[in-house]
């Protein structure tokens, strides 16, 4: 029995680091030629929720978070927990590119502003690094897991609150 689908993340429920690795390399081997986006998530001033609100309502805020992505959205593969607020996701995509990051972005908004009502005194907001991994020359996904958090940094440098 392979023992790495069972090692699940005790706050989300999803497969930790190794498990999600396992599962990406599986749909890109067995899919060659389709269209796969990695998308690495985090929400800006997370910290606050935590010293503010406590860990139970930043663990709740966590799953919100993957609420939106695993149950809102019918094209995932997977995703992962791989600290704090850090979520990376897996997702099939079909058509424009420009859709799918206007669906994420507008995701990302309905997050926002459901929770920001629930965590009046944090300024909430979401940062999303997305690479498409049709565009990528080379198979290795965590060239492609590095390369979607680097574009989640510079989101996040960008964004003024």
């Amino acid at each position: 029995m392979d023992m790495t689908r069972k090692k699940t993340d005790a706050v989300t429920g999803l497969p930790l680091y190794d498990g999600f690795l396992e599962i990406a390399r599986g749909e890109i081997d067995n899919n060659p030629g389709k269209m796969l986006v990695l998308i690495s998530t985090d929400i800006a001033n997370f910290k606050y929720v935590n010293k503010i609100y406590g860990y139970n309502k930043a663990n709740e805020l966590i799953n919100e978070l993957i609420s939106v992505i695993k149950d809102d959205n019918q094209e995932i593969v997977c995703a992962c927990r791989t600290h704090s607020d850090h979520i990376i996701s897996l997702f099939r995509y079909s058509g424009d590119r420009e859709d799918f990051v206007k669906t994420v972005d507008d995701d990302s908004n309905r997050f926002v502003k459901r929770n920001s009502r629930k965590y009046p005194s944090v300024s909430l907001h979401l940062n999303n690094g997305v690479v498409f991994l049709d565009d990528e020359d080379d198979d290795d996904l965590i060239y492609s897991i590095d390369k979607a958090n680097v574009a989640r940094r510079i989101a996040k440098g960008n964004y003024c609150v």
